[in-house]
């Protein structure tokens, strides 16, 4: 197909008007791609502690690699900008540095509440071996909802643990957590 006029320039439209998600750079049109659903991945790389044993620990995040329509108000706070149902996924790695066979728990918060049913319980065995702890979960969500992940162990040599990267082969830093959060 062929026109006898340019589809749009950088100064005139021609058939084809530049907008939101349209640019023109030297006569090709191209479309920036626009999420179709709010999404966030974000993670710490910062190792985090239990300084006071059996007392609420709130996640930390220091890094947001993706966010759409989801944000990362404080440290500890993931605001959703819609009214949806809401896939939450993460994964930390847990250690301890001393002590024998101890547990802890992982659950969410909504709007400073627990929310009913999310809590999880993890056992340490052993010392320095990390432990994966991966959690899954659907969440209906209101507008303006602010949802944070909270840990906790009577172990106060228990934490989330972050690794730098590594080399011999080379190797990427290991988050002590990350999180994705998608709209449903």
């Amino acid at each position: 197909m062929s026109y006898k006029e340019p589809l749009a320039t950088a100064t005139g439209f021609g058939i084809v008007k530049p907008g939101t998600n349209l640019t023109i750079l030297d006569g090709v049109l191209n479309v920036i791609p626009i999420a179709l659903f709010d999404q966030a991945y974000f993670y710490s790389t910062v190792t985090q502690t239990n300084p006071v044993g059996s007392a609420v620990n709130l996640v930390t995040f220091n890094n947001a690699a993706i966010n759409v329509g989801i944000t990362l108000l404080t440290a500890t706070q993931i605001q959703v900008s819609k009214t949806a149902n809401y896939n939450l996924q993460f994964t930390a790695q847990i250690n301890k540095t001393s002590g024998t066979n101890q547990t802890g728990d992982m659950w969410i918060i909504r709007n400073g509440v627990n929310y009913p049913d999310t809590n999880s319980n993890f056992t340490l065995n052993t010392n320095q071996e990390p432990l994966l702890f991966a959690l899954n979960y659907t969440l209906a969500l209101t507008a303006s909802d602010v949802i944070q992940i909270a840990w906790q162990s009577s172990d106060t040599t228990m934490r989330l643990l972050s690794n730098v990267a590594q080399i011999g082969p080379s190797r990427p830093a290991t988050p002590s957590i990350r999180a994705t959060i998608i709209q449903m």
